[in-house]
């Protein structure tokens, strides 16, 4: 038996590496990936911004509906006092958002100064870049305007982050009864 010292030679297969070309695609892949994460982020961010100030914008209107209903209730003012100046008491077109005067009514001719609110985080917010406007009109039935009964739209207009302003509106009805 003879025994054979013949040495194979192996053939080392050739270690691949990464090409340059193809850890770049990857690099630019993960960029755009990371870019629109970090857009989206921002977008969050705006979205949260202005939901606080439509938040804000509803209570305002809020209250200017119930502070007419007050009036309204008051022995204080008559049913002609409910409207739109000059015959009324409320202040006709948008106005700053202001504290209320010493009628105690708010967008009368009498307001105080820019109204500050604070916020649930404990910061203090003044909202001169919000605008109110109540509209009180004659509502319409049977084609013909009510004498008794008024509609109410109070308009609000704020600042929002991603577009520059918007708007909220609150439409309702007041009679002459209380």
């Amino acid at each position: 038996m003879a025994i054979s010292l013949h040495h194979h030679r192996r053939r080392l297969a050739p270690q691949r590496g990464m090409a340059l070309l193809e850890v770049l695609v990857g690099a630019v892949v993960l960029m755009v990936g990371m870019i629109g994460v970090l857009s989206l982020f921002g977008y969050a961010v705006a979205t949260m911004t202005s939901s606080d100030e439509q938040m804000i914008a509803r209570q305002k209107a809020r209250e200017a509906m119930e502070c007419i209903v007050g009036a309204r209730n008051s022995a204080s003012y008559s049913w002609a006092d409910i409207n739109n100046a000059p015959t009324g008491k409320f202040v006709s077109g948008a106005s700053t958002m202001t504290q209320p005067g010493a009628d105690g009514l708010i967008n009368t001719g009498d307001d105080g100064g820019v109204e500050t609110i604070t916020l649930p985080n404990g910061k203090t917010r003044t909202l001169s870049d919000f605008t109110r406007q109540i509209t009180i009109a004659p509502a319409i039935l049977g084609g013909l305007p009510s004498s008794t009964l008024r509609t109410v739209t109070v308009t609000i207009t704020y600042p929002n982050g991603r577009s520059g302003t918007s708007t909220y509106q609150l439409i309702g009805y007041i009679s002459s009864w209380n």
